[in-house]
């Protein structure tokens, strides 16, 4: 490989791997193992085969619904046309699927893992995913555009999906946490500990807001940046800022208060259901957060709770 080519390849690959060291970092109650995040990473390359695959397929049905066969087609349409076009190629045909393939991958290789143990942990795997993603992608474009097409993305697209990830995993941690707390109300309610009725732990709304507001955010990012207007290439940058802000925010706040979200769980049923404490205590999962160890002599308690 030449010289001009590794240049390239570094700077394909450099935005994302300073972003995962970042939310690596960030990652305070337990970090994540190495073994874990690697595949993470590769799967979310790999989720390129599937993403291109379905797009083809959802661009050419809506190509022929429309009957776009050449960019003179696209010319030609009137504006409203062409709006409406746009905004089905890029909420669903690009943005959509994309999140979607990324989100199959995480939820795939996560739901069930055992290291998935407090809130920061869905948006670091998600997050990864999203990069892996973004860094197949991005060495794509970078080969074919050159070094301002690689300084371009680099503060755009790639924090984009890593944006998009975070937006994704928020949402995915409070899945995790819903269906936490919907383990243990079924658990009381076979006991005996709390009385049947409507369950108050509902999951699967959360689960679907994982993967629907990431492609919404996606969806208006790509479609701002795909009309030849000036209101829209306004409203890309403006958009854009405003994910630097939330999602750096949203990192810091998150990691900053990230505990273990089974205790989280814990805390939203006995909210709902406070006579159930004296049940949940005698749980050995919960028993410390109860009757946390003693401190050595000398030292002073820090208590479980947060």
């Amino acid at each position: 490989m030449s010289s001009s080519a590794l240049i390239l390849a570094a700077l394909a690959l450099l935005p994302a791997a300073v972003l995962m060291i970042y939310i690596y970092k960030m990652d305070r109650a337990e970090k994540e193992p190495a073994g874990l995040l690697t595949m993470l990473f590769f799967f979310g390359v790999l989720s390129v085969i599937p993403t291109v695959i379905l797009e083809s397929l959802f661009s050419g049905a809506l190509n022929s619904a429309f009957d776009v066969y050449s960019e003179a087609d696209l010319a030609d349409m009137s504006a409203g046309t062409l709006h409406l076009y746009e905004i089905i190629n890029n909420f669903i045909c690009i943005a959509l699927i994309e999140e979607f393939c990324k989100w199959f991958f995480a939820f795939l290789l996560t739901r069930r893992n055992r290291n998935f143990n407090s809130l920061f942990d869905g948006v670091v795997y998600t997050v990864f995913v999203s990069l892996g993603f973004a860094a197949a992608e991005n060495i794509l474009y970078v080969f074919e555009g050159g070094v301002a097409t690689a300084l371009l993305r680099m503060v755009t697209a790639v924090p984009g999906h890593c944006f998009f990830g975070v937006i994704m995993g928020y949402f995915y941690s409070r899945w995790a946490l819903a269906y936490r707390a919907a383990g243990l109300e079924r658990h009381l309610r076979s006991m005996g500990v709390i009385p049947p009725g409507q369950p108050a732990f509902h999951s699967a709304r959360l689960l679907a807001l994982s993967i629907i507001v990431p492609a919404l955010a996606h969806g208006f990012y790509d479609f701002c940046a795909t009309m030849n207007y000036w209101v829209y290439l306004i409203g890309f940058f403006v958009f854009l800022i405003f994910l630097y802000i939330i999602c750096f925010r949203g990192v810091y706040k998150l990691s900053k208060s990230d505990t273990h979200s089974s205790y989280l769980a814990m805390d939203m049923v006995l909210r709902q259901y406070p006579y159930a404490a004296a049940y949940v205590s005698t749980l050995p999962e919960f028993a410390v957060y109860f009757y946390p160890p003693a401190a050595p002599y000398g030292q002073p308690f820090a208590p479980v709770r947060h």
